[in-house]
């Protein structure tokens, strides 16, 4: 079990003082055998990160809003993406900070490529089981034939560990002069039936080159949906430098009403991630009930479990309740064998059990047992 951090979190913009548990960049610890996956979990520290300084204002004159949707620990840096870009060239909706025991100093990375800030509405991080290949993607949730500006929307990013500057956009094509993979795109609608509306808010890779696309939201319009535990695979392949992904996916995972009996909300994915270490998917649920009724679940998937279609294990604490978050997580990642970092995206909320600023994006860590 990893230890609590000696110190309260604080990421910022200009200065980060960090406390997190040590984790070595090395190969997956083989110890736990497949499938021995643990159900029970702590949340051992919280915090904040400042997406840039408070008073910032977007392009458009507008209080820029801190969404942190994704987040990923590559080995040695922690990257966060916000979900909602403030327009300006010298910020980023990407940004990284380097991961340690105690850091009073260390600045924050904006990634200024114009690959990433050319793409809209970041939802989940992705590493490969190798930890070589960074992927980012965004919603798939909009498209219009008569608007290329909304292809943004539908961008696959990836780039080699270590190094965002060689970013690329896998499947890349370009309409209009608005890069993006939407080709992804008509791969997932025909995967999912020919779905006129569905948003994916998880993204793993896993053994065997395979990319996962989770599912949260399926339906006829974008005010008129299903909730979704849902994924949809692809393999996948270096080319040439390149990532490329099949030409053919399918559902190979579906759980219309996870959590039903478990817990009183109902809910849909809002991240999947691999875990290495223990030959385990990791995911999370959420829930919106209006205002500042939000909150999530966290959920451990053994991975000859998901090959039978069988339910995620639901994490609880030591008293046997679900482990419950206060906020709307939005993305996991995985530190080591036993520590996970979660980002959170409340959207616009601002009251409820953790009050924050606008500038403002909240974390936890947990540890499982």
């Amino acid at each position: 079990m990893s230890r609590a951090p000696s110190a309260s979190l604080a990421l910022g913009v200009a200065v980060v003082a960090l406390a997190l548990p040590v984790a070595a960049p090395a190969a997956p610890n083989p110890a736990r055998p497949a499938g021995d996956s643990p159900q029970t979990g702590s949340i051992v520290a919280s915090g904040h990160v400042d997406c840039f300084p408070a008073g910032t204002l977007d392009a458009q004159g507008r209080i820029a809003t801190c969404e942190t949707s994704a987040v990923l620990f590559d080995g040695r840096d922690v990257y966060i993406a916000n979900d909602k870009p403030t327009g300006r060239r010298e910020l980023s909706a990407v940004f990284s900070l380097p991961y340690g025991p105690a850091f009073s100093a260390a600045p924050v990375r904006y990634s200024l490529e114009a690959t990433i800030q050319a793409a809209n509405k970041f939802e989940d991080f992705a590493l490969s089981p190798d930890r070589k290949t960074v992927f980012l993607g965004t919603g798939f949730d909009r498209y219009d034939a008569s608007r290329p500006d909304l292809d943004t929307y539908s961008t696959l990013l990836a780039w080699p560990v270590g190094a965002p500057e060689k970013v690329g956009v896998v499947e890349r094509s370009e309409r209009g002069g608005y890069a993006s993979s939407v080709a992804i795109r008509e791969r997932l609608v025909a995967a999912l039936g020919g779905a006129a509306y569905f948003k994916i808010e998880g993204l793993a890779a896993i053994p065997g080159d395979r990319l996962l696309f989770g599912v949260r939201e399926q339906g006829r319009r974008h005010d008129d949906f299903g909730y979704q535990f849902r994924l949809v695979e692809f393999p996948y392949a270096q080319d040439g430098g390149k990532i490329k992904v099949g030409a053919a996916g399918r559902v190979v995972y579906d759980q219309p009403e996870v959590g039903a009996g478990q817990v009183p909300q109902t809910l849909g994915l809002s991240s999947v991630e691999y875990d290495s270490y223990n030959d385990r998917l990791i995911a999370l649920t959420s829930y919106e009930l209006g205002g500042d009724r939000i909150g999530a679940y966290l959920w451990t998937l053994p991975m000859a479990d998901f090959a039978a279609g069988k339910p995620p294990r639901l994490v609880r604490d030591r008293a046997g309740a679900p482990l419950h978050f206060a906020h709307k997580a939005e993305d996991v990642t995985v530190i080591d064998a036993d520590t996970l970092l979660v980002i959170h995206d409340d959207d616009r909320v601002y009251t409820g059990p953790f009050e924050r600023k606008p500038h403002e994006g909240y974390w936890d860590i947990v540890d499982l047992e």
